[in-house]
């Protein structure tokens, strides 16, 4: 059995598009914030916000799900990841929900304890479109 690899890295790549608006954010809040505080308590959030931004990106972007012979591990980000062996998983499923940018398919899994798992990087969204997603998670079911 091959073990195959889906990385967010190489679905998600930020672009101007996506990052102008969460920068305008953090704009706006920091100038309205200087506004009504001092200085420095308005130095301290941004220098906060803006590590935290950066991490909660490069998070995003390490996250992956790796599908193998021992199971499907998932990893958010940090360390090395859970990895839930095969006679844990009870099914694997598509989950749609509807937002205000349109609809989201992601692929998850149901536990034998009745727990559900999104898989990162096997969803399907308008910002990130995935093309190969139904077969994507053809290849998961039949692994």
């Amino acid at each position: 059995m091959d073990e195959s690899i889906f990385k967010a890295k190489d679905r998600h790549r930020p672009s101007w598009r996506h990052l102008m608006p969460p920068l305008l954010i953090c704009v706006l809040q920091g100038v309205f914030f200087l506004r009504d505080t001092n200085t420095v308590t308005a130095s301290w959030v941004s220098g906060t916000l803006l590590p935290l931004s950066g991490m909660s990106l490069l998070l995003m972007r390490r996250s992956q799900t790796t599908v193998g012979t021992d199971g499907i591990t998932i990893n958010w980000g940090m360390g090395r990841g859970r990895t839930h062996p095969w006679d844990q998983i009870q099914w694997i499923d598509i989950r749609e929900t509807r937002t205000n940018s349109g609809t989201v398919h992601t692929a998850r899994t149901t536990l034998t304890s009745g727990r559900h798992r999104a898989l990162p990087a096997l969803s399907h969204t308008n910002p990130y479109p995935l093309p190969d997603f139904d077969t994507d998670v053809q290849r998961v079911i039949n692994q």
